[in-house]
């Protein structure tokens, strides 16, 4: 069947209304103690949602026998998000979510105007009525940063187990890019402790971005990572320059003849480089070591800084990334 995808900006959120009433989210009306009953009944956020006007639209294949909408509810203002009826209530339950799924996760203080929430439902409807299924949720806190600018920083990002692997998390993420990109305050966007995954996801979301920049350009891509790249990638869409650096070597990877030994060498090296950086480091702290050390003081630390296993942990850092940057562009050409 085929999916609609609605981007949607929502200015009010209500809670749950049963039988003609309306209860907090939480509350004893709520909840259930039989197991049977747990099952039956569907697990959906408010039973109605007002929203101001789409964003995007996006239409998936489905292989599901039912036909339904999934809307991604992009934030509040921040006052909005604090006063909505029945949010707070909502979003607290809602947090419970991270403590089973991400470890070291920790509650926010949501009292803060300057948190943003993203949210992820499934409309569909039962019995006549429409419901909401939360599919996932992002916050995000925007610092400030001098003189009047701000920094959004991804805090959490969950998408819950049975919509995993269908690309909603990219999706969420890369609406909530375009979200702070047309905000002129913005500085960049980062995140708070990245995961793997979840730094693969954005490289993901980022080529896709970068790939259509000038700057990123196939016939640019092997004169190296350039400030011109680096800008353009902060001008235009909030990334930083670490980032956009990474940009680059997906993109180079992708225009690199992998027959062309001399081609392959230049990319190992360019991408070596970067990874060089840790190990400059330690150089740089065992000649402080040695000036301050005893001799068999310093053993210890000589094992872990030697130079041939420096250049096989450089190695092994480089076959990972490029096992990670190939998985990127294989996942971009299937959705090409």
């Amino acid at each position: 069947m085929i999916t609609c995808i609605h981007i949607v900006l929502p200015s009010q959120m209500i809670s749950r209304e049963r039988s003609g009433k309306s209860f907090p989210l939480g509350s004893p009306a709520t909840l259930t103690t039989s197991s049977h009953c747990w099952r039956k009944r569907p697990i959906s956020s408010p039973s109605a949602l007002s929203f101001t006007r789409t964003l995007s639209t996006a239409r998936r294949q489905e292989n599901s026998r039912t036909r339904f909408t999934r809307h991604l509810f992009l934030p509040y203002s921040p006052q909005a998000d604090i006063t909505c009826p029945g949010f707070l209530e909502y979003h607290e339950r809602l947090q419970t979510f991270l403590m089973w799924f991400i470890e070291t996760a920790s509650y926010i203080d949501a009292d803060d105007d300057h948190w943003d929430f993203f949210l992820v439902f499934e409309k569909y409807k039962k019995d006549g009525e429409t419901l909401y299924a939360t599919v996932g949720y992002m916050t995000v806190y925007n610092y400030y940063v001098y003189p009047d600018k701000t920094r959004p920083r991804v805090s959490q990002m969950l998408i819950l187990p049975p919509f995993q692997g269908e690309g909603h998390g990219a999706q969420l993420l890369e609406a909530v890019h375009r979200f702070y990109c047309s905000l002129p305050k913005v500085q960049d966007i980062t995140a708070e402790d990245p995961s793997e995954s979840y730094v693969k996801l954005r490289d993901y979301v980022l080529v896709k971005f970068c790939q259509g920049l000038q700057s990123f350009a196939v016939d640019k891509l092997h004169l190296g990572f350039s400030a011109d790249m680096a800008k353009e990638a902060q001008d235009q869409l909030k990334i930083n320059k670490k980032h956009a650096r990474r940009v680059y070597e997906i993109l180079r990877l992708r225009a690199t003849d992998m027959s062309d030994e001399e081609k392959v060498r230049e990319y190992r090296l360019e991408v070596k480089k970067r990874l060089f950086g840790p190990y400059r480091k330690n150089q740089r702290e065992l000649t402080k070591m040695r000036k301050c050390l005893r001799p068999e003081e310093l053993v210890s630390h000589m094992d872990q800084m030697d130079t041939q296993t420096q250049h096989e942990e450089l190695e092994k850092s480089y076959q990972v990334v490029v096992e990670d940057y190939r998985r990127i562009i294989e996942r971009i050409a299937t959705q090409a």
